[in-house]
């Protein structure tokens, strides 16, 4: 049941049918992943966090693609809620063990903005590149975001650059002003 219910995009019902399989042992260890998605899907980032550790702990026995996937599901979660430093290991994790083809833009604009707010503006470029562009909003935050880091590096051109690109594009005004903002300072 939690599997149809999940195809059909009944979430909420598919959340409780793999909560229950939580207590059969058959299954203890094969339904985490799931609940973790639901949970991302429906943005329940608090109980993300507050379950995904101990899934991660010694007392599930999950695959290792599993941990991963956990991980990237954990490190997302605490970005979403503002904490960059505890997001950090298991974003790392994520990103590490990941194909290139699995970097989605999305996921790289999250981790090269960690890595900036955690004081890593030289990675960050790696990351915030591939979240460039697409020409939609993602875009537009990825490219403003690498202004601002390079910035943090001193390279004042790249980074004018940057800000320009991100001034060219209209999906968050706010966004657009700042970005015409920061190009005007660095003429």
């Amino acid at each position: 049941l939690a599997h149809i219910a999940l195809s059909e995009g009944r979430l909420t019902s598919a959340l409780e049918e793999f909560e229950a399989l939580l207590s059969v042992d058959a299954y203890r260890n094969a339904v985490p992943l799931y609940i973790g998605q639901i949970l991302h899907q429906l943005d329940r980032h608090e109980d993300l966090v507050d379950r995904a550790p101990a899934w991660l702990g010694e007392e599930f026995d999950l695959r290792v693609t599993d941990r991963e996937e956990l991980a990237r599901l954990l490190g997302t979660a605490l970005f979403h809620l503002g904490d960059c430093q505890a997001a950090k290991p298991h974003l790392e994790t994520a990103w590490k063990t990941m194909e290139a083809s699995e970097k989605t833009p999305e996921f790289s604009y999250i981790v090269g903005s960690c890595r900036l707010a955690n004081g890593e503006p030289r990675q960050a470029v790696t990351a915030l590149m591939r979240a460039t562009g697409d020409g939609n909003a993602l875009d537009q935050y990825a490219t403003h975001a690498l202004g601002r880091t390079y910035l943090a590096l001193d390279e004042k051109q790249k980074a004018q650059s940057a800000f320009a690109a991100a001034a060219g594009m209209d999906h968050d005004l706010e966004l657009r002003e700042d970005a015409l903002f920061n190009h005007a300072k660095l003429a």
